[in-house]
This record gives structure tokens, sequence and C-alpha cells, in this order.
């Protein structure tokens, strides 16, 4: 995390023109609250000054993987893939394909419904 976080602070230093900075982790074992703390810790035990740019941490009680899969403005499934990240779409794209077909299902029975009364 001290990398990124270094370039980021860095940047909000040299331009002085951001609201926010957002940090996004994944939960891991820890409850969302104690990754919060760490983060926020870590930015205080550095006397990191954000001056007047917000902290916003977001913490994926997922792995962030499953979360980029599932958000289509971010992930663009026409890129190419390499494992792990080919399977990680193979299930989403039959988890799309089974909750359609329950969708149709859920559907019919709706119609057969309201037929017979």
């Amino acid at each position: 995390m001290y990398d990124p976080l270094d370039n980021a602070i860095d940047k909000i230093k040299e331009v002085n023109k951001y609201d926010y900075l957002v940090i996004c982790i994944d939960a891991d074992e820890e409850n969302i609250l104690e990754r919060q703390g760490y983060v926020q810790q870590v930015i205080a035990d550095r006397c990191v000054d954000l001056g007047s740019t917000k902290l916003k941490v977001i913490v994926q009680n997922r792995c962030i993987e499953t979360w980029l899969l599932g958000n289509r403005k971010i992930f663009n499934s026409k890129q190419p893939l390499e494992y792990p990240l080919s399977e990680y779409l193979n299930i989403m794209m039959f988890r799309k394909k089974i909750l359609k077909a329950w969708e149709a299902i859920a559907l019919g029975i709706m119609q057969i419904f309201i037929m017979s009364t």
C-alpha cells in the first residue's frame, strides 16, 4: 500500500486540486471498520497532510476482483484475459445466464397464474 499511496499523496500536494483521495482495499479476514482504521492509522503514523483533500476509504467485503468483474463501467470484458481473470469472468457469465433463466421461469409462472384466475 505504501508505494501507490506515496505517489497519490505526492500528486495531491503537487497539483493541489483534488477533492478526494479514494483508497479501495479488500477486507481480507478483517471487518470493514478494522480495515478503515488500518488505513487511517497508516496515514496518521506517516503524518500525512492532505490539506483540504478528503480521505475516503472503500473496503470491499469480497475480493476486489469480483467487485470489478461485476462493475461493467470499470471492467471491459473484451480485453485480453488470462487465468485467473478468465475463470472469474466465466463464473460471472454463468451466473447471469442462470439469473435470466430463473427470471424467464418466474415470468412464465406468473403468466400461468394470471391466466388461471
